[in-house]
């Protein structure tokens, strides 16, 4: 349920269209935005934490991690890939709650203001993206850190007034949500495919590529391999374990020190916080770059702190390593852009690292398919299939419309059927193999899935405009007729429609008929795309007047 996320791609469409730019400068500027708010929360919370001459710190540290937070070539994904839209936009409110909710800590005027604004914020996060419900322990595990820090932490959790402020927070958002599951699916958390178990046996490695790859972005590709681990006794899952156990005692060791290491235990913990829906609920593709996209504050602060610390030590060494650092960024961002240039380049470098992945080599071919490379198209799904085994649609579906362009019908017919087997709910597929069979001449099993598409999407015109040509192949002109008007009822747009329904109309000497419907092809078709259904209808209007 994200409402807002929709009405963010109804105002990107408006204003460009299906032009890609458009959707590119909004997410880019969600990311600009969630940048100067890293700097802003980085830079409040040091301020509170620093004596006065030490003013200096804060800025050195929060400028630091604004500017490496906005380079991070690990964020390219949610500025190229505009679905990724979801994690960007939920981001810039989630962030900037929490930096409304520091305000509300630190202001004594319009502290109502602050809060009121922090609480709006986090339902516009919550109606864009999910994960946005973790902010309330965000929330909490500040005031732990920074709002009460005489008091020992266990006595907050036990002092249950501090919880009145995160309620509405939780009753507004969480409540509801449940409640709305509820009803809707019966159930409030759905199945998954991974118990708990072998989830978390599988998210440890998960959570320790996320910090390697926050301090060496590579491989950065829409699709990562992962290992699905049912047992903890697999080196790999030991191994993580033990990295992520000496994080942890490191970052409850820091809570010690006062001042900005403090800081990097709290932004420590906030890298599990934000992974935390990703690592206890088991999703279908296990790892993508934009789901940690709020967990690189994390490397962001510290960046910042070492850049603080070097500068301390040596003065301005700590800013040159500053610089190059962003310039080896910003390399590696305009490299990577270049090859989320088009699908193609990005595909074949997506199977370049992740040549097991079975999703990689399907996409490959369905684009290989859609740029005319046919042989090429087949290899990569025979390769998917090889991988991932043969009940994948998208690569029967993909191979069939291969075989459909080079004319090889018998074959196209057998991977649409295979296809369907797999997934028998695809209107399109249907409607393509009623017109395989057509061309085949099998006119009885053409009808039968063209019906059969109908009936799965009754909202495209394909399958009556085919069953119009089947029924007037058959003879029967006024069956055809009558779904020729349904495709015109649902796409009055598709000017070929008009222009069969006209000549069956003149065939049947219904003349005035059949003008009105050459002249609406005339007067309404595109002169440039549908040229010659134009220049038909012109011509043939002219000789029946």
């Amino acid at each position: 349920y994200r409402p807002l996320l929709v009405l963010s791609y109804a105002i990107s469409y408006g204003v460009s269209g299906l032009r890609p730019e458009g959707f590119h400068i909004l997410n880019l500027l969600f990311h600009i935005g969630s940048s100067f708010l890293v700097f802003l929360i980085v830079s409040s919370i040091i301020e509170g934490v620093v004596s006065a001459n030490e003013r200096r710190v804060s800025f050195i540290i929060a400028l630091s991690a604004g500017i490496i937070f906005l380079v991070h070539p690990f964020n390219t994904e949610v500025i190229n890939y505009l679905t990724a839209r979801s994690s960007v936009m939920s981001s810039f409110f989630y962030l900037f709650a929490f930096y409304g909710w520091i305000l509300f800590r630190k202001r004594e005027s319009r502290k109502i203001f602050f809060y009121i604004a922090s609480l709006v914020l986090f339902w516009l996060g919550m109606l864009t993206k999910e994960v946005v419900v973790t902010l309330p322990i965000v929330l909490w595990l500040y005031d732990i850190y920074f709002v009460y820090p005489g008091r020992k932490p266990w006595e907050n959790i036990l002092n249950f007034k501090v919880y009145l402020y995160y309620l509405p927070f939780i009753l507004s958002v969480v409540l509801p949500y449940a409640i709305i599951r509820l009803f809707t699916f019966s159930r409030i958390v759905p199945h998954f495919k991974r118990d708990l178990w072998t989830q978390l046996c599988t998210e440890f490695p998960v959570l320790v590529k996320h910090l390697a790859m926050f301090f060496v972005p590579y491989p950065l590709t829409p699709v990562h391999e992962v290992i699905v681990y049912r047992s903890f006794w697999y080196e790999p899952v030991v191994l993580s374990t033990l990295i992520l156990v000496i994080y942890t005692a490191m970052a409850l060791y820091l809570i010690r020190y006062p001042g900005r290491w403090k800081v990097l235990s709290f932004f420590m913990v906030w890298f599990f916080v934000v992974l935390s829906p990703t690592t206890i609920f088991p999703l279908n593709a296990i790892f993508q770059e934009n789901r940690g996209y709020l967990a690189v504050v994390t490397f962001a602060v510290f960046a910042g702190i070492i850049t603080y610390e070097i500068c301390k030590r040596y003065r301005t060494a700590g800013y040159v390593a500053l610089i190059i650092l962003v310039i080896v960024y910003s390399g590696v961002v305009i490299h990577r852009n270049t090859i989320w240039d088009d699908a193609l380049s990005l595909w074949e470098d997506t199977v370049k690292k992740a040549p097991r992945s079975p999703l990689s080599w399907t996409a490959l071919g369905v684009v290989y398919r859609r740029s005319g490379m046919y042989n090429q198209a087949i290899m990569a799904s025979e390769r998917a299939l090889k991988l991932g085994g043969p009940d994948n649609f998208i690569v029967h579906d993909n191979l069939a419309r291969v075989y459909m362009e080079q004319g090889r019908l018998k074959l196209a017919e057998r991977e649409f059927k295979m296809a369907l087997k797999s997934y028998p709910y695809s209107a399109l597929s249907h409607n393509d193999l009623g017109t395989i069979y057509y061309r085949l001449g099998e006119i009885g099993l053409a009808e039968k899935e063209l019906k059969k598409a109908s009936e799965l999407d009754p909202y495209d015109h394909k399958p009556h405009f085919n069953m119009g040509i089947l029924y007037t192949k058959k003879g029967l002109l006024d069956k055809a007729i009558e779904e020729y008007k349904k495709s015109i009822k649902i796409a009055p747009w598709h000017m070929r429609s008009h222009l069969h329904l006209a000549m069956l109309f003149e065939r049947l000497d219904k003349i005035e008929d059949a003008k009105r419907e050459y002249k609406y092809i005339v007067d309404n078709g595109n002169p440039d795309k549908e040229k010659d259904i134009v220049l038909e209808a012109r011509s043939r209007l002219k000789n029946i007047k």
